[in-house]
Protein backbone atom coordinates (compact mmCIF):
# COMPACT_ATOMS: atom_id res chain seq x y z
CA UNK A 1 0.00 0.00 0.00
CA UNK A 2 2.90 2.22 1.15
CA UNK A 3 4.59 2.14 -2.31
CA UNK A 4 1.20 2.54 -4.34
CA UNK A 5 1.25 6.34 -2.17
CA UNK A 6 4.56 6.92 -2.97
CA UNK A 7 4.41 6.14 -6.41
CA UNK A 8 1.69 8.35 -6.91
CA UNK A 9 2.60 11.25 -5.57
CA UNK A 10 6.33 10.91 -7.02
CA UNK A 11 4.50 10.39 -10.53
CA UNK A 12 2.07 13.57 -9.78
CA UNK A 13 5.64 16.09 -8.51
CA UNK A 14 6.91 15.09 -11.67
CA UNK A 15 4.59 15.89 -13.59
CA UNK A 16 3.94 18.99 -11.95
CA UNK A 17 8.25 20.03 -11.53
CA UNK A 18 8.89 18.89 -14.94
CA UNK A 19 6.66 17.78 -17.70
CA UNK A 20 4.14 21.00 -17.38
CA UNK A 21 6.90 23.65 -17.33
CA UNK A 22 8.65 21.73 -20.05
CA UNK A 23 5.54 22.46 -22.02
CA UNK A 24 4.53 25.39 -21.04
CA UNK A 25 8.38 26.54 -22.32
CA UNK A 26 7.78 25.04 -25.34
CA UNK A 27 3.97 26.57 -26.10
CA UNK A 28 5.40 29.96 -24.81
CA UNK A 29 6.25 30.74 -28.36
CA UNK A 30 2.90 30.86 -29.91
CA UNK A 31 0.70 33.78 -29.82
CA UNK A 32 -1.92 33.92 -27.69
CA UNK A 33 -0.60 31.48 -25.25
CA UNK A 34 -0.11 34.04 -22.30
CA UNK A 35 -3.56 34.70 -22.20
CA UNK A 36 -4.57 31.11 -22.41
CA UNK A 37 -2.46 30.64 -19.54
CA UNK A 38 -3.95 33.59 -17.64
CA UNK A 39 -7.08 31.97 -17.99
CA UNK A 40 -6.47 28.42 -17.48
CA UNK A 41 -5.20 26.02 -14.00
CA UNK A 42 -2.09 24.63 -14.62
CA UNK A 43 -3.07 20.86 -14.17
CA UNK A 44 -6.45 20.51 -15.65
CA UNK A 45 -7.26 22.71 -18.73
CA UNK A 46 -10.38 24.12 -16.88
CA UNK A 47 -11.15 27.70 -16.73
CA UNK A 48 -10.13 29.89 -13.72
CA UNK A 49 -12.75 30.78 -11.45
CA UNK A 50 -13.71 34.54 -11.43
CA UNK A 51 -13.01 36.30 -8.06
CA UNK A 52 -16.68 37.71 -8.47
CA UNK A 53 -18.04 34.98 -7.17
Amino acid sequence: MINLLAGALINTLMFLVVSIPLADGRQSEKPGFDGYRAETRMLLPLPKRSSDR
